[in-house]
């Protein structure tokens, strides 16, 4: 029983927070794709998870300048191939990014792909599916209590 509850409040609140999520990536991703810069950044170092046995979910430490010549520090999501050769050391830790001259903060690979709107739909379908758990919950509850008030 509070498991299940568990499971519903993560849907109620996962939801949300996945939209959220997508619709900034979003955001990021058009600013970028309009005023952003390319440049090679070195990946100082990688961290994976190990997920049944496999190494998945590479995230990249990387550095870079801007046009102006600062040094910016960053992290970034790497494809599992790039990750895995890089990591094993059979690719050069180079990567191509596109960064915000004014915000260069805001960093992402070149070659992205702009998977905010799957993101955001699968938020949207964890949120209904959360309040049609708990509106069967509750309909199933006065149901119960009806029956056992007659």
């Amino acid at each position: 029983m509070f498991r299940s509850w568990i499971f519903l409040l993560a849907l109620l609140l996962g939801g949300p927070y996945l939209m959220f999520s997508g619709a900034s990536d979003a955001r990021d991703i058009k600013r970028l794709q309009a005023n952003g810069r390319e440049t090679i950044a070195g990946v100082e170092s990688i961290e994976w998870r190990k997920k049944r046995g496999s190494e998945s979910g590479f995230r990249g430490h990387i550095v870079f300048k801007t046009e102006s010549g600062d040094v910016v520090r960053a992290e970034i999501g790497l494809p599992q191939q790039q990750g895995q050769a890089i990591k094993d050391g059979k690719a050069d830790p180079m990567v191509k990014v596109r960064y915000l001259p004014n915000e260069p903060g805001i960093v992402r690979l070149a070659d992205m792909q702009d998977s905010s709107s799957e993101t955001r739909w699968f938020g949207l379908g964890m949120f209904v599916v959360g309040l049609l758990m708990l509106f069967w919950r509750f309909r199933n509850r006065s149901a119960g209590a009806a029956a056992a008030a007659a």
